[in-house]
């Protein structure tokens, strides 16, 4: 029964001209840029988590970035986080 409903979900998403563009263009992105700052020498590092899930709405961030500017190693902060132009 479960499997019947998604489908009827996903075909009514589908078939309207609007939802379809976004939806495909939702699911398409395979990530997004985020800016964390480093803990060694407070510069802005732009760092690219995949997206996770279901819906693919969360990210996943390395437990580490290495900065470009200093190369130290920092730890990713907590969310909510700031994306990148």
């Amino acid at each position: 029964m479960t499997d019947i409903c998604e489908r009827a979900c996903l075909k009514a998403l589908l078939s309207a001209p609007s939802a379809a563009g976004s939806l495909y263009a939702f699911v398409g992105e395979a990530g997004m840029d985020f800016v964390f700052v480093c803990g060694w020498c407070d510069e802005e590092c732009v760092v690219f988590c995949e997206r996770t899930g279901f819906w693919g709405t969360r990210f996943l961030a390395p437990e580490e970035f290495d900065c470009w500017a200093c190369g130290g190693a920092s730890t990713t902060p907590p969310g909510p986080w700031t994306p990148a132009d």
